[in-house]
């Protein structure tokens, strides 16, 4: 027995001896990665110093790390866009906390858009890319709209809103006006698939949405966007205008990660009672009459707008392993307005999965829906109350210009209803370590259905409309789109020697879409209770289908040297649908470059950390409309009732695209240990071959005009990004941010003989030497008083041979119009400031600004509000400013008033609930934030609001009629985070 026992003991002891080593082998070190803000930073990756050993952080910024020898290990993290960290811990703690700065400038994170393979760093490309990180912004600030987002958040792009309606689109324009008559708008992307980008047309009702709408801000990671033809090269035409890609949200390896997110506040309109126009009436006995019909209305208890509810719901879940990943979300919005028929509901569902099924294959799968129900006013709603009429006030009006308030939300209905998906998938495969290519493939499909209703009214709303009108009305306008996408890309990579690498790469893209329309209309409805088409006296019908394809190739070569110096090459070719017969194939090249001179060793400027420079030069373009090119007949009844044809338009055999050729020319360059980032970029862009219409001779046949390449157009500018970290430290921080831009709009030439200008509108024109769509008024320059103080030997601007104003004053009736402005901002920019208090608290501001741009301000128009107290009381007024009331023109310089601006567009607090805290509610961590939109306007501005852009279209022609539109919405929202 004892000699079992003492061979048990030798043996345990052996084998104690043994595993001691194996538990040295077994040593761990694991904790959490934070930011600066003491958020969790997830997908961090931590790593071993001189060893393979690495782990990821999952989404609540935890790691692990097994299987460590010796009494401590040196970890480096890294995660873009912060500085890498690098610190020594011993071997066996399990409650590290790393935190991570972030870097003013950052050139090795990632950028898909614009590249031609899987993604460049940034030190790569030469062109301006703005990132908007969603999820941060979302963090601290909760926003209704994707425009929201970008809105004064990359320098050179200008967000306009569409007015105070929920269920808006904001107007995205890049870098000015590049064409004539087409499309300002950039391109849309979703995780490399083509989407319907088609803009808002302006105005109130259907008109006034976007299909940025469709998607959900909390299912997106970030927003990048390409500005110009320089940066557009790979996507040819149409490209001209820029580029957004939305990245939305991966999954990451990881336990499950579960998010909730809710909001909820009010938008309302800020003192309408203070901003509405009063109205001036004099009656027969010589009473002068001041209106203020928001004041009437809130003082008899029907005030004109409401405080609207906003509310939203987002859930998402999260994870996978090392080869599989998924990431899955549902959302519900629900939106009330200012106005009682003004709401908003959108729910959706997203799923995105990647898989790595090999060592040299990946896969990513996208799916997304979204029903969107939205209701707006009719645009009379407004507009009656604008051209108020004192002189109804005590008749059934009370006073609005044709019917009150309430029977325009009674009777009058305007919905647009959308039911949108959107899907791809990307194939990646690595055969070679020197080759790659990837496949995309993608589907955009959506149906909108737009529908006016007018119900047959009884005896109390009859009696303010016409007998037609009252017996009611309907149109139905359905709109299918199917967007298909397919784009390959190769690329090789060889390394000549230890400093040298050429990349090269190339690829084809193909892109489809296909737009059938139906519509349908009914007037006279029996009764009030009937409200389909079918029920109605009269009906129409009608419907059409419109494809359009373009087909485009590229090539590339990218030569790097030591990993900071490039210098690229490329050149697409593309055919469009859209082109003339007799127009050939269109190329497009581009050559750029990219020097990092922080890391030369002759770099001696020890304040400087980062910097580079960086230039480009390409084209991109335009197509024209899908029917322009083409010889059209329009159908008629011919004699005894038969079916015949008449010509339409002539057509343009030799009709091509717009063509826009770039230079940028740029740095980058971090400061003071990263504490300051400078991004800076001068441009200028000629578009050339800009389409326009141009009058056909009577003698071919043919009554209508014809489409032609002829104008040119220049825009030239810079864009300015600042970036700084003026306090930091583990209580306080400090951060101040601002981008400005300025742009120079040129029409160079119309390109059409003998036609000086064209003209638009109450006074834009195109004409050589001044910007698209420049302001061209009848200008009021003397006036004196008779002896009632009524202006008279008013005379106007007689003007220069060059259109300026400046010359001799001449009878108004015979004036000329002089040039008195444009209709886009010169300069746009934002000042941002964070201050953040023991990495929880973080209190920030947005302030945004506009200048050097005008409008034509119907709510202003004299004649158009029936009565302004300089025509009551002329005496009181400066005569040349009377002068231009008394005249009553459309077209006078004194209605083009300047919109300039400074808006306090966000303030937001947000705070982070102790660990404990958010463990009582079962999560992980918990957030909660409070902000505040649109909260004060500082303007010269005496209308209802300096934003509004009324109708004009995503061509941006046409009148601004701003009378029509509700302002902009002040809105509080309280936005809770949960993290399981």
């Amino acid at each position: 027995m004892v000699a079992r026992l003492r061979w048990f003991s030798v043996v345990a002891v052996l084998a104690l001896l043994w595993t001691l080593p194996a538990a040295a082998q077994q040593g761990a070190v694991s904790g959490v990665v934070v930011d600066n803000t003491g958020a969790p930073a997830a997908g961090a990756v931590v790593s071993l110093r001189g060893g393979t050993l690495s782990a990821r952080t999952d989404p609540e910024g935890r790691f692990e790390l097994r299987g460590l020898t010796g009494g401590s290990v040196t970890l480096v993290v890294r995660l873009i866009p912060f500085r890498p960290l690098e610190t020594t811990v011993a071997v066996g703690r399990t409650d590290l906390r790393l935190e991570l700065t972030r870097m003013a400038v950052t050139l090795d994170d990632i950028v898909i858009t614009g590249t031609a393979g899987e993604g460049q760093q940034r030190r790569e490309i030469a062109n301006a890319v703005a990132t908007v990180r969603v999820t941060e912004q979302l963090e601290s600030a909760p926003v209704l709209s994707i425009g929201q987002l970008v809105n004064a958040r990359a320098p050179g792009v200008q967000v306009t809103p569409p007015g105070g309606l929920v269920g808006g689109g904001e107007r995205i324009m890049i870098r000015g006006r590049s064409s004539l008559s087409l499309r300002l708008t950039p391109l849309i992307y979703v995780d490399g698939v083509r989407v319907d980008d088609r803009s808002p047309t302006g105005g109130s009702g259907t008109g006034a949405t976007s299909r940025l709408n469709d998607f959900n801000p909390d299912d997106i990671e970030s927003i990048e966007i390409i500005k110009g033809p320089a940066a557009a090269t790979l996507y040819g035409t149409e490209a001209s205008s820029g580029v957004v890609q939305i990245i939305t949200r991966r999954g990451k390896p990881g336990a499950t990660q579960v998010q909730l997110s809710t909001r909820t506040g009010a938008a309302f309109v800020a003192d309408p009672e203070g901003r509405w126009p009063i109205n001036y009436f004099r009656q027969p006995n010589g009473e002068v009459v001041e209106f203020n019909i928001a004041q009437q209305e809130t003082d008899r208890g029907t005030p004109l707008f409401r405080t609207g509810l906003l509310q939203g719901y987002s859930l998402d879940v999260s994870g996978g392993s090392e080869g599989a990943q998924y990431f899955a979300a549902v959302h519900y919005d629900d939106d009330q307005g200012a106005i009682g028929s003004n709401w908003s509901k959108k729910y959706g569902a997203r799923l995105n999965l990647s898989v790595s099924p090999r060592a040299a294959w990946d896969a990513n799968i996208q799916l997304g829906f979204n029903t969107l129900r939205t209701s707006f006013p009719n645009s009379n709603y407004i507009f009656g109350t604008v051209l108020s009429r004192p002189q109804v006030r005590d008749l059934p009006q009370r006073g609005f210009f044709t019917a009150p308030s309430e029977i325009w939300e009674r009777e009058f209905e305007l919905l647009e209803n959308v039911d949108r998906l959107t899907t791809g998938g990307e194939l990646r495969h690595r055969p070679a370590s020197w080759l790659s290519h990837r496949l995309k493939v993608g589907l955009d499909l959506s149906r909108t259905d737009a529908i006016s209703l007018t119900r047959r009214m009884g005896p109390e709303s009859s009696v303010f409309f016409s007998p037609a009108q009252a017996q009611g009305a309907k149109s139905y306008n359905q709109r299918g789109l199917v967007s298909t996408t397919v784009d390959y890309s190769a690329t090789a990579t060889r390394e000549l020697g230890s400093s040298l690498q050429l990349s090269t790469s190339a690829g084809a893209q193909y892109y489809r879409q296909n737009l059938t329309s139906l519509g349908a209309s009914g007037q006279i409805f029996p009764s009030s209770d009937i409200t389909s088409i079918i029920g109605a006296a009269t009906r129409l019908g009608s419907d059409d289908q419109v494809e359009n394809i373009s087909v485009g190739v590229f090539g590339q070569l990218q030569v790097a040297w030591k990993n900071r110096f490039f210098l690229t090459g490329a050149i697409r070719g593309d055919d469009n649908s859209a082109f003339g017969q007799e127009f050939d194939f269109v190329t497009y090249p581009k050559v750029s470059a990219s020097w990092v001179l922080s890391e030369e060793p002759f770099w001696k400027l020890g304040a400087i950390d980062n910097f580079r420079l960086r230039a480009a030069w390409g084209e991109s373009g335009q197509q024209p409309q899908s029917f322009a090119a083409l010889r059209t007949y329009q159908p008629i009844t011919g004699q005894a009732g038969q079916s015949a044809v008449t010509p339409q338009f002539v057509g343009n055999p030799e009709l091509g695209p717009e063509r826009s050729r770039e230079i940028e020319i740029g740095l980058d360059a971090s400061l003071f240990n990263q504490r300051v980032g400078i991004d800076f970029t001068y441009y200028a862009q000629t578009t050339r071959d800009a389409i326009l219409l141009r009058d056909v001779a009577p003698s071919s046949g043919f009554p209508q005009q014809q489409y032609v390449n002829a104008g040119t157009v220049q825009n030239r500018g810079f864009e300015l990004l600042l970036d700084g970290r003026i306090i930091e430290s583990r209580s306080f921080g400090w951060e101040v941010g601002l981008n400005l831009s300025r742009n120079k709009n040129e029409v160079l030439d119309i390109g059409l003989s003998g036609t000086p200008f064209l003209s638009f509108g109450y006074g834009n024109r195109f004409q050589a030497g001044f910007p698209v769509y420049g302001i061209f008024a009848r200008k009021v320059i003397s006036a004196d008083r008779d002896a009632n103080g009524v202006p008279i030997n008013i005379l106007c601007d007689g003007g220069t041979a060059e259109g300026l104003p400046g010359g001799q004053g001449v009878p108004c009736g015979t004036a000329p119009r002089v040039y008195i402005g444009q209709v886009d901002p010169k300069i746009d920019g934002a000042v941002s400031s964070t201050i953040r208090i023991k990495q929880r608290l973080a209190i920030s501001g947005l302030l945004d600004f506009k200048r050097g741009h005008r409008n034509w301000t119907s709510s202003l128009w004299c004649p158009g509000i029936l009565g302004c107290e300089e025509e009551i009381y002329p005496e009181r007024a400066d005569p040349v400013k009377a002068a231009s009331s008394v005249l009553g023109y459309t077209d006078d310089a004194e209605w083009w008033r300047d919109m300039s601006f400074v808006k306090l567009r966000e303030v937001s607090v947000s705070y982070q609930l102790p660990d404990a805290m958010a463990r009582r509610f079962g999560a992980n961590r918990a957030a909660v934030s409070l902000s505040g939109r649109n909260l004060h306007t500082w303007t010269k501005f005496e209308g209802l609001d300096p934003e509004s852009y009324g109708a004009f279209a995503e061509t941006g022609g046409g009148t601004p009629f701003e009378q029509n539109e509700v302002p902009q919405l002040r809105q509080f929202v309280l936005r809770i985070n949960l993290s399981f």
